[in-house]
């Protein structure tokens, strides 16, 4: 059991390819057989801001996070 004072990054999934988009597909792809019990965790919010195309485009800013949560909000 990890006990409630733990430090928040339990783990890290890094991911290479050949290119940003193989890159980023084989992060999704760990990032869906990734399995945690017992904790919550940001893997869903992780692959929807890698399945962003601003994100997969490569044109994210330092305010990628607070537009896409803006734009995210706004369409859900």
């Amino acid at each position: 059991m990890i006990p409630p004072y733990y430090d928040s990054m339990i783990a890290k999934i890094i991911a290479v390819g050949e290119n940003r988009s193989k890159a980023i597909e084989r992060l999704d792809r760990a990032l869906g057989e990734c399995i945690v019990r017992g904790i919550k965790t940001n893997t869903a919010f992780v692959r929807s801001v890698i399945g962003d195309p601003v994100f997969r485009e490569g044109k994210a800013t330092t305010r990628f996070i607070a537009d896409f949560m803006e734009r995210t909000k706004s369409s859900s």
